[in-house]
């Protein structure tokens, strides 16, 4: 996923919080909205002569449009690492961004594969199935002596 086809992604799923972001996807927003945030920055210092640590009317504009992308791309990214978007929290701390970001830059975790190690589930067809009953249920040897039938 390229730079412009994540920020549109990440546009698109405005406010939504389910499923999963990749890694591309989360870094290229990550980026897009530190550049744009520097460049209105600028913008402000220039038109309103405005420095200082805060933020000037265009930049403080684009955090506000921008609260709900952020953190809908950071619950997907969380999600596609196999944490709760709830996680996210931790970034009223100063210690919880070490962590977030951490929890951002792992790889993302194949769900199937998940569910086949955690609960070692078997891979098998409705007729695997029924050949395997079928086959349990037919008598393979009639012991005409003793009356017994053997069954598989």
């Amino acid at each position: 996923m390229g730079f412009q086809e994540s920020i549109k992604t990440v546009y698109n799923k405005y406010g939504d919080f389910t499923g999963t972001a990749s890694k591309p996807e989360f870094w290229w927003f990550f980026l897009y909205y530190l550049i744009a945030d520097f460049l209105l920055s600028i913008v402000d210092t220039i038109i309103f002569g405005y420095e200082g640590l805060g933020y000037g009317p265009f930049s403080f504009i684009f955090l506000i449009a921008n609260i709900v992308p952020n953190f809908s791309v950071g619950a997907r990214r969380l999600h596609d690492v196999g944490r709760s978007g709830w996680w996210q929290l931790l970034a009223l701390t100063i210690i919880g961004y070490i962590i977030l970001i951490y929890w951002w830059v792992q790889p993302s975790i194949d769900q199937n594969k998940i569910n086949k190690t955690e609960f070692d589930l078997p891979d098998l067809n409705p007729e695997e199935i029924n050949k395997k009953t079928t086959r349990r249920s037919k008598s393979i040897d009639d012991d005409s002596v003793s009356g017994k039938i053997k069954f598989r």
